[in-house]
């Protein structure tokens, strides 16, 4: 596993995934719940069922959570893909479901002792000839200097994006890197140089092939440390299978603890759970921001 602590069908990636914030206990409570129901998700997929028989998100996770215990905000970046440490003809699918769920199960206890936070959870179903391993799972992660310290983004995605016209932007070989990875290059440097990240979204509607759903921390580290989640929704109108659409429905939500963005895998489960999402919005082209300190 690698650690970092600080102060698809065809060419298409499925993945599921959640980027969430909590602000209370109940909220705690709630997102502790989502974090195991991503695990689920991945393990069967239910919408993925009526795509393709091959319906686990088993490529690999990983995990960003920023919380506070109590003693201050700490944050944590886990990765992994059991295809680093074990021969092809081992089953890497069930090793990394099985280290996802033991993570999952560890962030729930973290979440439900802490008193707020932020996570952006993520199980990747990796596109064909994508790279593996546990660099390639997200979030990926890419450093900001800004004027008035230093800013780490993060960023997780559902949908698959035309690597080959960011590469060459960028001046990055496509095939040695997968195509979110090219575009948390590409949207950094956007980043650096127009500021808005809406704008900067919606910029990427051009090489969108299937979906843009996409979780994002911007953590700025000054004096005191500040994360903003932001989630934004796009899919291609190229994309007209209700099925497909179905699959990649976004799903923001806002309770009076807790707010975010989960997969619609997740939803459905949430659903069968009976678990309270409050305020629920499908809608695409939009993007949730929200913030802790």
């Amino acid at each position: 596993m690698l650690y970092y602590l600080l102060v698809n069908l065809c060419v298409t990636a499925m993945c599921r995934m959640l980027g969430v914030i909590w602000r209370n206990s109940n909220g705690a409570k709630l997102v502790a719940k989502l974090t195991k129901l991503l695990h689920e998700a991945a393990s069967n997929d239910y919408l993925l069922k009526e795509l393709t028989d091959n319906y686990r998100h088993c490529d690999g996770y990983g995990y960003l959570i920023l919380y506070d215990n109590g003693e201050g905000l700490k944050l944590i970046i886990e990765k992994f893909d059991a295809y680093d440490s074990l021969s092809v003809s081992n089953d890497i699918c069930s090793a990394n479901l099985k280290a996802l769920e033991s993570t999952v199960n560890k962030l729930a206890k973290l979440i439900e002792e802490s008193r707020k936070g932020l996570l952006i959870l993520h199980a990747r179903k990796a596109g064909k000839g994508e790279p593996r391993g546990m660099m390639h799972a997200h979030p990926y992660i890419e450093g900001i200097a800004s004027k008035n310290g230093y800013r780490l983004i993060a960023l997780a995605h559902n949908g698959s994006i035309d690597k080959k016209p960011l590469a060459k932007l960028i001046g990055v070989n496509p095939n040695a890197y997968t195509d979110t990875h090219i575009l948390t290059l590409w949207l950094t440097k956007q980043l650096m140089r127009e500021g808005d990240i809406e704008l900067v979204l919606k910029e990427a509607h051009q090489y969108t092939r299937t979906a843009l759903n996409v979780v994002i921390a911007d953590v700025e580290v000054r004096e005191r440390l500040k994360a903003v989640l932001y989630a934004y929704s796009y899919i291609s109108e190229k994309i007209k299978d209700e099925r497909r659409l179905k699959y990649y429905k976004p799903v923001f939500f806002k309770t009076l603890g807790a707010e975010g963005f989960i997969s619609s895998t997740v939803k459905l489960l949430a659903e069968r759970h009976n678990l309270n999402l409050g305020n629920i919005s499908e809608k695409t082209t939009y993007l949730l921001s929200a913030s802790i300190s």
